[in-house]
């Protein structure tokens, strides 16, 4: 990536670009794109050379917190007032303040259109209408690639913040397969391997074939890696104990989750479609802390002299709604509303969720 876009476009795309500050409406262009354009008129902050101001910066107008956006930019801007041009500055912090409100509103309407839109997709069955609430921090798509190092799944043409339905399918699936090894992780390496390699008229072979992989020791190092004090006697007592669960497990129940959820071979016919927040306003912004930088860049032994490495990161706040809703929902042997709920409650759905994050009610 160059170090500043506004060298080698057009004059007049320059000017466009800057006539159009902070009324930008679509958050990934915002978060993405419009970043690159982001200059001071003295020419001391040039596309992405200053990344940690640009950043910050940019995250201030999706703050849903008025109190955290008070603070925020009363202390960004006291701390940018020590090296750039007055002027500009309190251009931009009215700037923000004004396209903060825009933004709100604009977020709001979108949600709504895109749930009317879901709502005449879905089934006619009213109980497929699903309303669950985040009871933590959710934040979706943290690893995608961006321009700010750390990234939030938003809508490629609007911009507002959603949970995938690949997503929604996964961790549905998931609870699924847990629920039926009742929570043994050997057991659920089991069951997957069973369902991705499922055919229907070579099941019976396919168990003999994974029994004869268990006996010769070909998983040896996958069961070690679930758990890796097993002892050399503890491994073959529970392989013995898998091989037996291997022979217990009915063709029927493996072949109902690769009816619903699909596998490399055929797909699912239970379609889930994705989910958008409810009266949605804007983002909590969330931070990582590495404290020990050299531990992990360099290998060296973590020290508490190393100074911590700050991490912002936009999140989808506590107490938001979202509506989920599904298509063929008659192929689900079961309650999916429950189940679903079950897989959010103890699974969780997004990034961080063994910290807590991504917990939905």
């Amino acid at each position: 990536m160059p170090k500043t876009l506004s060298s080698v476009i057009s004059k007049d795309t320059k000017n466009a670009l800057s006539n159009l500050s902070w009324q930008i409406e679509n958050i990934a262009l915002l978060l993405n794109k419009y970043l690159d354009f982001l200059e001071l008129e003295n020419g001391k902050i040039s596309g992405v050379s200053e990344i940690s101001l640009v950043k910050t910066i940019s995250y201030l107008p999706l703050i849903k917190d008025d109190e955290v956006f008070n603070v925020a930019i009363k202390k960004v801007f006291k701390d940018l007032g020590k090296k750039y041009d007055r002027n500009f500055l309190d251009r931009l912090e009215k700037g923000i303040e004004a396209y903060r409100e825009v933004l709100k509103t604009k977020i709001y309407s979108q949600t709504n259109q895109y749930i009317e839109r879901q709502k005449n997709i879905q089934n006619s069955i009213a109980d497929t209408n699903m309303k669950f609430k985040t009871s933590s921090r959710l934040i979706v798509g943290l690893g995608i690639s961006s321009v700010l190092e750390t990234s939030i799944k938003l809508h490629h043409i609007y911009g507002i913040p959603y949970i995938s339905a690949s997503a929604i399918k996964g961790v549905l699936r998931a609870y699924r397969i847990w629920k039926l090894v009742n929570w043994d992780s050997f057991k659920y390496f089991i069951v997957e391997n069973l369902i991705e390699n499922y055919q229907s008229d070579k099941f019976n072979q396919q168990k003999e074939q994974l029994i004869e992989k268990i006996q010769d020791g070909n998983f040896d190092n996958k069961f070690k890696e679930i758990d890796k004090d097993l002892s050399k006697e503890e491994l073959e007592t529970k392989k013995q104990e898998l091989i037996g669960f291997v022979n217990s497990i009915s063709q029927e129940e493996i072949k109902k989750i690769v009816q619903i959820f699909g596998n490399q071979q055929q797909k699912g016919k239970l379609i889930i479609l994705d989910a958008y927040p409810i009266n949605f306003e804007g983002f909590d912004v969330d931070i990582m802390n590495p404290h020990f930088p050299d531990y992990y860049d360099k290998g060296e032994p973590p020290a508490d002299w190393q100074n911590p490495n700050p991490i912002t990161f936009l999140a989808v706040p506590t107490g938001t709604e979202f509506n989920f809703y599904f298509k063929n929902t008659q192929v689900y042997d079961g309650n999916l509303k429950k189940d679903l709920q079950k897989a959010f409650e103890n699974i969780g759905i997004g990034a961080k969720t063994t910290l807590g994050y991504g917990i939905l009610e």
